[in-house]
């Protein structure tokens, strides 16, 4: 029994080289975007909103990167495989008969798996603060039993009804 098509035999240097290089290109971009999560992290902890947004701009211009080199990868791996139905490498990359395009893609894994546990955390972080918020916001808000302590423009019930008591006076 054979395995897919080229996985048996030894890659050509040029082709294992070109993978290598591909998938560190790819390895390279996560590294940057594990930085950016990392500084979103930090951002939104001690709530610089300006800082969280500026990430965010900065995280589509990373991802756009990320997804071109994975876009490579794909296409030097489905050459290599001589399989133009190939959906995704990573299979095919796991069980390379490369070491060195091996070593490279479970690089890449690690860093893809740090990647989105850091962007899990920032979720529930987000998530966590969210609920803080709603939590007050409910406070200001009765379940409809009594009148709002305050109104969405943010005047107290109180002095509203005060300032409206004296402009009929």
């Amino acid at each position: 029994m054979s395995g897919p098509p080229n996985m048996d035999a030894r890659l050509p240097a040029e082709v294992e080289h070109t993978l290598e290089n591909l998938i560190q290109r790819e390895t390279s971009e996560l590294a940057k975007f594990i930085q950016l999560l990392e500084q979103e992290l930090d951002a939104l902890a001690h709530g610089k909103i300006d800082e969280v947004q500026e990430c965010a701009r900065q995280k589509q211009s990373l991802l756009a990167g990320i997804f071109a080199a994975r876009d490579a990868v794909n296409v030097a791996a489905r050459n290599a495989a001589a399989d133009p139905h190939l959906k995704s490498a990573e299979a095919w990359l796991a069980r390379s008969t490369s070491p060195r395009v091996r070593s490279a893609f479970e690089e890449l894994t690690d860093h893809a798996d740090h990647a989105r546990q850091l962007n899990q955390l920032a979720g529930r972080l987000v998530q966590t603060k969210l609920r803080g918020i709603q939590q007050r916001l409910e406070i200001l808000q009765p379940a409809g039993l009594t009148d709002a302590v305050y109104y969405p423009e943010g005047y107290a019930a109180a002095q509203r009804s005060a300032a409206a008591t004296i402009g009929r006076a």
